[in-house]
């Protein structure tokens, strides 16, 4: 059973504590290595299977939908969800990532403080963009009556909070070093969501809106439940130390400023290209080339996976000077996805045809047009 507590008292005093001077044997320093590699390696397990319980639902709800919608719907969903992916990588570069570094570095005494401020700045951010989505699709609306993007628009606006809320609330599973209580969250997100999209399309109702309404209140109660699993209900009374959101804003853009040019840039490669074949082709050929990336996604998520235990490791490896742990970690990360990579690519080129028959045959060929 999964402990109640936030903080597991020995990660937190090893986050803490300065490094003891190696006195031990070459014998004892290998075999406490050995138990290192061990511990680190059930974690990265763990978040695998945390983020391919989230990958799993994004990819169901993609091939639900591209199969049983017509193409054009699919398109402006494809369109919408874009919109999404463009939101939350900022929110990535701007709260996810500085959270996973500077939380174990600087504010490992007062997690519970810092990760409530954390939480209305991502109120007050998340809050913002999705009042402007509201009304972007309002104006769509009346603009042009029918738009098979208003629903959409509108859909990906109410579920946005809640699906960047679950985001949040697993990465501070991982900054507190319990990736078990965030598999919880994303198995509970990947069997609402799967469930109520499966009972939407049994009852006739699953459409883009009636989607993305379902993954939103599917990860507003995953997060909710691992919100309340950290302890981050109302503050303590030894609770002491606060943050403000301006002043946890100023740490994040400080680290995370840098990031969103590339949060741009990758988001322009890959997703930019559905927002072109919508203008330019239609949302018909917006949602073909929306399914053909479906297969591409899986390895984005690996390395989101890696990089969410990665990131707290080494961060806790910096602030304790250990600069040699620290190289060694990040050289076999690099090396993993590396090889990774390369057999994914290897697979995806020798099953080429069986994909393609399997995402592509039966949803979206029949609407290509031409």
């Amino acid at each position: 059973m999964l402990s109640m507590s936030l903080f597991p008292l020995p990660a937190i005093d090893s986050a803490i504590q300065p490094p003891a001077a190696s006195v031990a044997s070459p014998a004892a320093r290998a075999v406490k290595e050995r138990e290192g590699i061990g511990v680190w390696g059930m974690p990265s397990a763990l978040s695998l299977l945390d983020q391919g319980l989230t990958a799993g639902a994004g990819f169901g709800l993609n091939l639900l939908l591209a199969r049983r919608m017509p193409a054009v719907a699919y398109g402006a969903f494809a369109v919408a969800y874009s919109g999404y992916l463009f939101v939350s990588g900022f929110h990535n570069a701007l709260l996810l990532e500085p959270m996973s570094v500077m939380g174990p570095s600087r504010h490992a005494k007062g997690l519970p403080a810092y990760f409530r401020a954390q939480i209305g700045l991502h109120a007050s951010l998340v809050g913002g963009l999705s009042f402007l989505a509201l009304m972007t699709s309002v104006m769509v609306h009346w603009l042009s009556r029918g738009s098979p993007l208003a629903g959409p628009m509108l859909g990906g606006a109410v579920a946005l909070p809640f699906l960047l809320l679950l985001w949040l609330a697993r990465r501070m599973c991982y900054v507190v070093e319990r990736p078990a209580l965030a598999v919880v969250g994303s198995g509970t997100y990947a069997l609402l969501a799967l469930g109520m999209l499966a009972g939407l399309g049994h009852a006739g109702r699953l459409n883009p809106l009636t989607a993305f309404v379902a993954t939103g209140a599917a990860s507003a109660i995953a997060a909710g439940l691992l919100l309340w699993r950290l302890g981050l209900g109302a503050p303590s009374p030894s609770e002491e130390l606060k943050h403000s959101r301006l002043g946890v804003f100023l740490e994040n853009w400080s680290y995370g400023h840098w990031l969103t040019l590339t949060t741009f840039l990758s988001w322009i490669s890959v997703q930019a290209q559905v927002l072109l074949a919508a203008s330019l082709l239609g949302l018909t050929s917006a949602g073909i080339l929306r399914a053909m990336q479906l297969p591409a996604l899986a390895m984005s998520q690996v390395i989101a996976a890696s990089m969410q235990i990665v990131l707290p490791s080494i961060s806790r490896e910096l602030g304790k000077g250990d600069f040699e742990r620290l190289h060694r970690k990040v050289a076999f990360t690099s090396g993993f996805l590396t090889v990774v990579g390369c057999v994914f690519v290897a697979v995806l080129t020798l099953f080429s045809s069986a994909a393609e028959h399997f995402f592509f045959m039966e949803g979206n060929t029949r609407h290509m047009p031409g």
